[in-house]
């Protein structure tokens, strides 16, 4: 069976509109038939496992405690509460 993990960028240069996709079927499979987690974690699991794959993807992702160096943006949204 071939791999079905996907991570696509798209952009629409007239729109000025850019995005990601994630499908994450063969992955996400694998983690929850080797651990039988209730409904909810299993549904929390798999956003934090889209996320991790968004962000490993992401050369610009910098430490908060770090400076931004030449060229680069920092900046935090929100009060900075999780």
């Amino acid at each position: 069976m071939p791999d079905n993990d996907l991570l696509h960028r798209f952009l629409f240069d007239e729109c000025d509109i850019r995005g990601e996709v994630v499908s994450l079927g063969d992955s996400y499979r694998e983690v929850m038939n080797n651990n039988p987690y209730p409904a909810g974690v299993r549904e929390l699991l798999g956003e934090c496992l889209t996320a991790a794959a968004l962000l490993s993807k992401h050369p610009q992702v910098q430490r908060y405690d770090q400076p931004a160096g030449p060229g680069r943006r920092s900046g935090q949204h929100g009060d900075g509460r999780v």
